[in-house]
């Protein structure tokens, strides 16, 4: 789903820079299948850190999840990203989501499926 989805997100940043204010559907179009990365971040933020530790550690993982987001994306990315507005316009913070969502689709294609080794373990321990 990080995979599909992210690719389909990476139609809407090149989309608002292309399209004309006055071609509303396409627009809309783009908008509406960009918004498919927002998607991509319940799992990036509680399914998949929560299942990568164990039970015991699933509050740590979450918490430090959630800080090191809040950190680079509430304090630090509007700086950036207002910098290299002020330096290279406005679109510039879309080129920069552009290449936030390529490593999003990299760091997602490293990522193993879990649910069958655990399926595969119940099955076993069923039996």
């Amino acid at each position: 789903m990080i995979f599909v989805s992210s690719l389909l997100g990476l139609v809407l940043p090149p989309g608002l820079l292309l399209v004309s204010g006055t071609q509303l559907v396409p627009l809309i179009a783009c908008i509406a299948v960009g918004a498919s990365l927002s998607g991509v971040f319940p799992l990036a933020m509680a399914t998949i850190p929560s299942e990568i530790v164990g039970p015991a550690k699933t509050a740590t993982a979450l918490s430090l999840t959630m800080g090191i987001r809040e950190i680079l994306g509430g304090v630090l990315a509007p700086s950036v990203a207002g910098k290299a507005a002020d330096l290279s316009g406005l679109g510039m913070t879309l080129w920069i989501l552009v290449g936030i969502v390529v490593a999003i689709i990299v760091l997602g294609a490293l990522l193993h499926e879990t649910a069958p080794a655990v399926l595969a373990r119940r099955k076993h321990d069923a039996h």
